[in-house]
């Protein structure tokens, strides 16, 4: 994560095309990062990505022309390990979410189950 307002300056000014970038999307308390690409710089340093359709980026990173008050604008960050768990742990939490355990054996059940409580109890250490 960037310190600074100069930090991130300099960060956003060392962009070039096919650089990766994560963009927090998603709404109040419910956000979630996804990565994309750098697709093209203007002369006066906007970004567009190559994933979001006519999204553009200001200068410094946030997203430009957004009109619904509801949801925050998109901002550009630098990809940090952070990140990156981030992505993976909700990859797998949804794919987790989708598992159907009904026709799980019971033994795998009850690991499973073993697994969380060890979880739970570490988490209670922790504290």
């Amino acid at each position: 994560m960037l310190n600074g307002n100069d930090e991130k300056k300099q960060w956003l000014e060392s962009l070039q095309v096919g650089d990766s970038v994560a963009i927090r999307k998603g709404s109040f308390g419910h956000g979630y990062y996804v990565l994309d690409k750098i697709r093209k710089i203007t002369p006066t340093r906007r970004f567009s990505l190559e994933g979001l359709n006519g999204v553009t980026f200001s200068s410094d990173g946030k997203e430009m022309g957004k009109k619904d008050t509801w949801t925050p604008r998109l901002n550009i960050e630098p990809v940090t390990q952070n990140i990156l768990d981030d992505i993976a742990r909700k990859k797998y939490l949804d794919k987790i979410r989708v598992t159907e355990f009904k026709d799980f054996p019971l033994e795998t059940l009850q690991d499973i189950y073993s697994l969380i409580q060890k979880e739970k109890i570490l988490k209670k250490e922790e504290v």
